[in-house]
């Protein structure tokens, strides 16, 4: 259902994530500024969950403007404000529903004797749905009454994922679904690539020079880049890609078979495996991308 909203037309629009980043980039500064700390982590996780929420829901969550964390160490009090309190919940809430999911992935399929006495998944999950579901309503209410609801080409520009999805179902649970799991990879992807990128840039001062030379070079100190600025700085997609080899968003996968087959064994004097119909596989992209053999450069991460 989601797949046709994400074209190269709307995916190039960078006026939702320019502002956010303007937003983000203005409280590091403040901060800076006052000779503090930040958890560069935290901030970018703002910033995309921000980002991903108002590019898909029209309506952004508003992390940002709830303010930046104080080192443990600072004596100051923080913002406090009751707008803030509801876009912090939401985003404690949300990272909280991720780490229970993630830990019955770990677990297995006996995930369930593990939860026999609590659900961790449930006070989570009714902030979650406290948040999202007025929105959703409030979405479908207004697509009856603008008469907008039939799939019409009028206004597709400005139209956000939801109403993308609106225009093919009302169901409550089926648009809850959708969004939660384009936001669950809009802000964890775009968040991880990001902090993994800044903190190797750190450690190799000479690729961030060497990639700040191209950004000024192509696009200059204060211009807005374009898709085409994105596609044409080739320096800054391997530095990306490079990222993504040493540190990938999604470390792990699970998957699991839907009718038996057999795979053949990588060594020709052994027999082939045999797997069932509904075999759970985990594999890691993250160790075979660091493996010295699936390396073109013949050499593994502690030599460079």
């Amino acid at each position: 259902m989601a797949r046709p909203f994400f074209s190269i037309d709307r995916i190039s629009h960078f006026d939702i994530f320019d502002r956010h980043a303007e937003t983000a980039i203005t409280l590091m500064k403040e901060r800076f500024r006052a000779g503090l700390a930040i958890d560069f982590q935290d901030v970018v996780s703002r910033f995309t969950l921000d980002s991903a929420s108002e590019f898909l829901f029209g309506h952004c969550v508003e992390t940002l403007g709830a303010g930046l964390p104080y080192p443990c160490n600072f004596s100051g009090s923080g913002m406090t404000s009751k707008d803030s309190n509801v876009a912090l919940d939401f985003a404690a809430a949300f990272t909280a529903a991720q780490h229970a999911l993630a830990r019955r992935n770990m677990i297995g399929g006996s995930w369930p004797l593990f939860e026999l006495l609590r659900d961790p998944t449930r006070e989570p999950m009714t902030v979650v749905n406290a948040f999202l579901e007025p929105i959703l309503k409030d979405a479908i209410a207004k697509q009856k009454a603008s008469g907008a609801f039939l799939d019409t080409e009028k206004d597709t520009e400005n139209e956000t994922l939801l109403d993308h999805l609106i225009r093919q179902t009302t169901d409550i649970k089926i648009l809850k679904d959708q969004t939660l799991n384009i936001l669950l990879a809009g802000r964890d992807t775009t968040a991880s690539t990001l902090t993994s990128a800044i903190y190797l840039m750190a450690m190799h001062p000479e690729v961030f020079c060497r990639l700040r030379e191209e950004i000024l070079e192509r696009v200059g100190p204060t211009r807005r880049p374009s898709y085409d600025d994105i596609r044409e700085m080739k320096y800054l997609r391997a530095v990306l890609n490079e990222t993504l080899r040493l540190f990938p968003s999604v470390p792990f996968n699970l998957r699991e078979s839907i009718c038996e087959t057999i795979w053949q064994s990588p060594n020709p004097d052994t027999k082939p495996f045999y797997i069932p119909a509904g075999t759970t596989r985990v594999y890691k992209p993250q160790s075979s991308q660091l493996a010295v053999t699936n390396h073109s450069l013949g050499c593994a991460i502690r030599y460079y």
